[in-house]
């Protein structure tokens, strides 16, 4: 049995597991494991915009969660 998808709630749960995801690695020093600010990561890409690498991020957590 087939089911549509539901694109709204796909990218709901996106920015949701995104989120979660970005909290537990800002939260990783606390854990003794190293840094892992991806916003800037991917901002070093893009021309040193940590911004605009947060916006990518979460548009790539969003992405993949609707690709079925």
């Amino acid at each position: 049995m087939s089911e549509k998808l539901n694109i709204k709630r796909a990218i709901v749960a996106g920015l949701a597991g995104t989120a979660v995801m970005t909290a537990l690695m800002l939260m990783a020093p606390m854990m003794g494991m190293p840094p892992m600010n991806i916003g800037k990561m991917l901002g070093s890409m893009m021309g040193g915009i940590t911004t605009l690498g947060w916006v990518a991020h979460f548009m790539f957590g969003t992405v993949l969660a609707v690709i079925p």
